[in-house]
């Protein structure tokens, strides 16, 4: 599994953030992520002076039930800053390091069960990160995949290629889809999002599971 996470205020719900990429003015980064295969994970927050991106960031443009050959990229969404954070997560406080200025995080050595939460609180305000999912059982057999349907925002499935490039495709999570001419593994994984507002700006949260499918298993 893999686990990705961000901000709220008070005891408020995380909220889905809307489905379509638009200029937002963001200002943290939470993620929560387990890796089922490598059996590590980490919870990561930033905190940065506010920047209108297109979001959600992470989806690397590609609309639901596409697939595009590309080199991901990420990009850091303004200037990092000075910030106090603290997370609990199953009602554990979890001791975060201070891995850069605006960048804090903990790194996890045993799994986390699916339904996993976490509150992680930044600069006062506190936000409900989403349950963690399960990592998505998925199998692929002459170009069409299978996984027991659950309820994430997407199942995105990641070929790696060469040249630093990386087939990837954005699934609705309803248990089947086609998908183009597959390489030897990828790595699939199960994603829930919101969008909370912080003080200046919107916090981007993620929380992922997955795990590396490989041909040979098949």
């Amino acid at each position: 599994m893999i686990l990705t996470v961000v901000l709220l205020s008070g005891a408020v719900a995380c909220k889905k953030p809307d489905v379509n990429a638009q200029d937002v003015e963001l200002s943290g980064r939470v993620s929560l992520t387990w890796d089922e295969t490598l059996q590590r994970g980490r919870l990561a927050v930033l905190r940065y002076l506010p920047a209108a991106v297109p979001l959600p960031a992470e989806r690397q443009g590609i609309p639901v039930d596409a697939c595009e050959t590309l080199v991901p990229r990420t990009a850091l969404d303004g200037v990092l800053r000075e910030t106090e954070v603290s997370a609990i997560c199953d009602g554990e406080a979890l001791a975060l390091s201070a891995d850069a200025t605006g960048f804090w995080a903990h790194r996890f050595t045993a799994p986390p069960p699916a339904g996993f939460t976490c509150e992680v609180t930044v600069d006062g305000e506190s936000f409900e990160l989403p349950p963690l999912p399960e990592a998505p059982d998925l199998t692929i057999r002459a170009h069409r995949a299978r996984w027991t349907p659950g309820d994430a925002d997407e199942i995105r499935v990641v070929f790696p290629r060469a040249d630093r490039q990386s087939t990837i495709c954005r699934l609705t999570d309803d248990g089947d889809a086609f998908l183009p001419r597959t390489s030897t593994g990828a790595f699939v994984t199960r994603h829930r999002y919101a969008l909370p507002k912080i003080e200046d700006g919107r916090v981007s949260v993620t929380v992922t599971a997955g795990a590396w499918w490989s041909r040979a298993e098949q």
